[in-house]
């Protein structure tokens, strides 16, 4: 099944994204948020969470789930 995602920090929505496999996705925006060598490391995001010292792990993660088609 795949979702729509968005995390909230409280009521701030800081992302909205896609993904097939969900909890490989949010273990991939962990990692790519405090592994340094990742090539995604500096994105907007990353840099806010940091910045602002929040808990990846108190981020709020809202999905909907709907079914992949393809042709």
């Amino acid at each position: 099944m795949s979702v729509v995602y968005f995390i909230y920090y409280g009521d701030l929505l800081l992302y909205a994204g896609s993904s097939i496999i969900f909890e490989n996705r949010k273990s991939k925006h962990k990692s790519d948020c405090f592994n340094e060598k990742s090539k995604k490391y500096n994105k907007h995001l990353y840099k806010y969470i940091r910045d602002h010292n929040i808990d990846f792990d108190s981020l709020i993660w809202k999905t909907i789930e709907f079914e992949y088609i393809t042709s």
